[in-house]
């Protein structure tokens, strides 16, 4: 039975924390509940592929954490704002404060990353270079090559500075609404999975309706 109201709750982790070392908060995320990217919406897309994330913040600073588990692998380090989407991809949609724009952060299993805010998928503003270079990114990577499966993870720590257009001074109290999502429209099988299902035709992450809440204590 679908939830038809997903919700998170994200913990504040900062008296956690006495490094930003992304591999120590790394270690911390996965003391945290995972939330798995359960919905394949799209019949066409079945998939494999298993995702899930580990959320939370640090009052000024939000941090993801993605695990992803699928067979095929194509992926290249791009520019800033490049078409990351098409390799093997996480990403994070959210709004604030009712906001009808919301912010896409999208990042390949390498790191590379692009980040717009806009009210839909045409009516996108790509960040500024000097602003994304804020945003840190910790990867790993491995091949099984018995079950012939690549095994990623990614720390992705995102100052709050980068939501521009929020004027957010902190990230504790606020609620917001948000998606999550692995992708890969360039695999030899491309795949969809997302934290909320979608109900839409065709694959298509810019579907605000379908955006579930996000509680940061």
């Amino acid at each position: 039975m679908l939830d038809t109201h997903p919700r998170i709750f994200v913990p504040d982790i900062s008296k956690d924390i006495s490094t930003l070392d992304l591999n120590i908060i790394a270690k911390q995320l996965n003391t945290l509940k995972p939330h798995k990217l359960i919905n394949s919406s799209w019949p066409s897309f079945k998939t494999d592929t298993e995702s899930s994330f580990y959320i939370a913040h640090l009052q000024d600073t939000l941090l993801l954490k993605f695990k992803v588990s699928e067979t095929y692998f194509k992926a290249s380090t791009r520019k800033i704002n490049d078409d990351v989407h098409l390799d093997n991809g996480v990403e994070c949609f959210i709004s604030f404060f009712n906001d009808e724009n919301y912010y896409n952060l999208e990042f390949n299993c390498l790191g590379s990353l692009k980040v717009g805010y806009g009210a839909g998928r045409f009516n996108r503003e790509l960040l500024p270079e000097k602003i994304l270079k804020s945003i840190k990114t910790y990867t790993t990577l491995q091949h099984d090559k018995t079950l012939n499966q690549f095994n990623w993870e990614i720390l992705i720590s995102v100052p709050i500075d980068v939501f521009m257009f929020s004027n957010l001074k902190t990230l504790k109290g606020l609620s917001a609404k948000a998606n999550f999502y692995k992708c890969g429209d360039d695999l030899p099988k491309p795949d969809y999975l997302s934290w909320t299902f979608m109900d839409t035709l065709e694959p298509d992450f810019h579907q605000p309706n379908f955006f579930g809440d996000v509680f940061f204590s």
